[in-house]
């Protein structure tokens, strides 16, 4: 530690023990309490010392946001965090993972009717798809962006080949530009190799610097090697990192973890149910208080108790009292749902979705339904990907784009009411309505033929010539009530009764030959 960080510690500890002084007062110069007050000092200044003020913009450096070791711890801690903390930060993050990619994607070509193959074998690629080109791996890119903040995805044009990189383990250093250390030129990636066919082999650490896809688009004549720590590291003019830095300030240059504000209220909220499980188990082990005037009368209850089984009577004293505890209400652990409130918000999920409990009085279904910030939280982290991918498409050369489907789903009476109504405007032929039909209901098809009106359709009598001749619609009601705007009532017409999708073309086609 350098003198003038020990200096600025020993400042800092002074100064918190001297306003501890003041708001203490008295209580101050109580040995047991000054040693916990102690200790509030120390871990003040171990949350300082370890760096994370630098995100508040510490006075000693002139970084605006998080450094490159602040990243590293936080991505640790987080990855961790999410592992540990599974019913909160891991239920958050499965959440906006099946929100995000519930309903599944697809790869398009934006110019042909096809993928160009040379492009589909990148993407067929099982490397490629366990990296990139698969729902699987974009759900583990969403958790990097959940516990990390920054992504980089390195592509090797002679390979062919994706690969993703973790800013704590590969990510050494970096070289911006010099008027904005936002911009990225070169990031500097370490590896280590391991030959595993030779026994007893040690770890090669290995480096290399490694243009950034933004800057090899400004077509620059790239060195050699690039001098760092005294020695000439190479540069790999054949591979490009995509670098995506999520939820950065002005001026900042490294991302933040989507879980990095939710992590304080989950771990608070994890301690706060341990601790109240444990005075919970606590109170359960006590079932009832004896209460005695004397001594001799308290040893003698406490041989009582300890001779009796339990279940039994007990015979007390004049002055000994036996009362049970009361327990029910003394601990409330739904006392902690803001808690969880605040985890739900800060993850942008519901807080009845991620905890699977809608509360005292609350419903399920309508509250774990997907609310409109909900929605947009995951719309907007899908266009997040669209442009991930138009970044990788473009470095790959290749006109493609990427399609979310819909992320609500109606009941399938509704889309099959939906259906109805298109078919009727035109804007669906039979076919089509009877591939979604067979899809929705999933019905294995017995036919390729279309369903023609038969009695067992329920479509036979569909036009209303046919109702007539069938008997079933009074020929003069029916003159009468194409007269009328609206039918009289209790007389059978095509307005508000329930026919199939071909009863609109029917009657159409009908008055047109009548």
């Amino acid at each position: 530690m350098s003198e003038r960080n020990a200096v600025r510690i020993r400042e800092r500890r002074d100064e918190m023990q001297r306003q501890l002084r003041e708001v203490a007062g008295s209580a101050y110069e109580v040995e047991v309490l000054r040693e916990s007050f102690a200790n509030v000092v120390q871990d003040l200044l171990r949350f300082e010392d370890e760096g994370w003020l630098n995100l508040f913009g510490a006075a000693d450096t002139a970084v605006k946001g998080f450094t490159l070791d602040d990243v590293k711890k936080t991505t640790k801690y987080l990855e961790k965090q999410t592992k540990i903390l599974g019913d909160l930060l891991g239920k958050g993050l499965r959440l906006k993972n099946n929100h995000v990619f519930g309903r599944g994607c697809s790869f398009e070509s934006t110019t042909k009717a096809k993928i160009q193959p040379r492009f589909q074998a990148i993407m067929d690629d099982p490397r490629n798809r366990e990296v990139l080109f698969s729902v699987t791996a974009m759900k583990e890119i969403n958790r990097i962006i959940f516990t990390a903040g920054n992504l980089f995805l390195m592509y090797d044009r002679t390979e062919k080949s994706w690969q993703r990189l973790a800013v704590d383990i590969n990510i050494e250093n970096y070289i911006s530009y010099d008027n904005d250390p936002t911009q990225i030129k070169y990031y500097l990636r370490t590896w280590t190799r391991l030959n595993n066919l030779v026994k007893d082999a040690q770890p090669e650490a290995q480096m290399e610097w490694v243009p950034t896809a933004a800057y090899d688009a400004t077509k620059p004549r790239y060195p050699a090697h690039i001098e760092y720590a005294g020695q000439k590291v190479p540069v790999n003019k054949q591979a490009v990192i995509i670098d995506k830095r999520y939820n950065r300030d002005n001026g900042e240059t490294w991302g933040v973890p989507d879980a990095f504000a939710a992590a304080a209220p989950a771990h608070i909220y994890a301690t706060y149910m341990k601790d109240g499980a444990m005075l919970q188990h606590a109170l359960s082990a006590i079932a009832f208080v004896v209460k005695s005037k004397t001594e001799t009368s308290a040893k003698s209850a406490g041989a009582k108790l300890q001779k009796d089984r339990v279940g039994q009577a007990a015979i007390t004293g004049p002055e000994t009292e036996i009362q049970s505890l009361p327990r029910a209400g003394s601990i409330n652990l739904y006392e902690g749902r803001p808690l969880v409130a605040r985890v739900a918000s800060a993850l942008d999920v519901s807080t009845t979705g991620i905890t699977g409990d809608p509360g005292p009085g609350g419903s399920y279904a309508s509250e774990n339904a997907l609310s409109a910030p909900e929605q947009m939280a995951a719309l907007s982290r899908q266009e997040d990907f669209v442009n991930l991918f138009a970044e990788v498409f473009r470095v790959m050369g290749a006109d493609i784009t990427i399609n979310f489907k819909r992320l609500d789903v109606d009941p399938i009476h509704r889309q099959a009411q939906t259906l109805g109504l298109f078919r009727n405007m035109g804007a669906l032929n039979q076919q089509e309505v009877r591939n979604r039909a067979l899809e929705l209901t999933d019905i294995e098809p017995t036919t390729d033929a279309l369903p023609e009106p038969d009695e067992f359709t329920g479509s036979k009598y569909a036009t209303l010539k046919e109702q007539i001749e069938a008997g079933l619609v009074d020929a003069a009601d029916a003159a009468a009530d194409a007269g009328n705007e609206v039918p009289a009532k209790g007389k059978k017409g095509t307005v508000g009764s329930l026919d199939d999708a071909n009863s609109a073309r029917d009657s159409d086609r009908d008055s047109g030959t009548a």
